[in-house]
């Protein structure tokens, strides 16, 4: 909200127009937001809990992270507001946006032709899920694919395509606090064995591996005591 207070600008809510531009805008920031959650770790530690199942169901869009205000990827969306957009608006904005994500979480909807280069959909949406190497870090849109074809991160699915689901090192577990602490554990480890303070700034900050290191028998065992206790 401080950020809206201190805005030189203050559109009204009450027209069309500059809902449509707040969309667009908001649209922009999502594709940042969500780009950066993949390839900063630091954000890929909150990120990655939404990529953990192994099936690509709708229920699967409700596994989120609960450590985004640690993260910080709402930052992103900050010039937003700065550029005189309600937050009300936003936040009305990134809500339609995540019930709309909501159905794409399925494969019972295959492939729509053009409507899959102009939205996301579920076929676009099961190649973002995908961790087949062909297929990482891809269609980072949150409604409309139009910024994944302008910054070269659009990708089409195959016809007849299969994929497997969740993390490139899988993961089973079903325990909450597993699921939520898992990477920020093994960045903190890794921040720990670091030797120096560039390597410790990019084990934070640098891109995560898309295949990760065999965890310490440390991490190991904190896995199997956070199993054994939480219900």
């Amino acid at each position: 909200m401080a950020a809206y207070e201190i805005s030189p600008f203050q559109w009204s809510m009450s027209d069309w127009r500059v809902w449509v531009a707040a969309f667009i805008l908001m649209e922009f920031t999502y594709y940042w937001q969500h780009r950066f959650s993949h390839t900063v770790r630091w954000m890929w530690a909150t990120h990655a809990v939404h990529h953990s199942p192994n099936e690509f169901v709708l229920p699967a869009a409700f596994r989120l992270g609960w450590t985004g205000a640690i993260s910080g990827s709402w930052l992103i969306h900050l010039p937003v507001a700065l550029l005189g957009f309600h937050p009300a608006m936003m936040g009305a904005i990134l809500l339609v946006g995540l019930r709309y994500q909501f159905f794409l979480h399925t494969e019972k909807i295959g492939r729509l032709g053009p409507i899959d280069w102009l939205f996301n959909t579920p076929s676009n949406h099961r190649v973002h899920h995908s961790s087949e190497a062909d297929f990482l870090d891809k269609n980072y849109g949150n409604v409309l694919m139009v910024f994944d074809h302008m910054f070269g991160s659009y990708a089409a699915e195959r016809p007849g395509q299969t994929h497997r689901y969740g993390l490139t090192d899988p993961f089973t577990s079903n325990n909450p606090l597993h699921i939520v602490s898992r990477e920020w554990v093994r960045l903190i480890q890794d921040v720990i064995a670091s030797r120096t303070p560039a390597s410790a700034f990019k084990a934070a900050f640098g891109r995560p591996s898309p295949t990760p290191a065999k965890p310490p028998r440390a991490s190991l065992q904190l896995d199997r005591e956070v199993d054994r206790h939480v219900v």
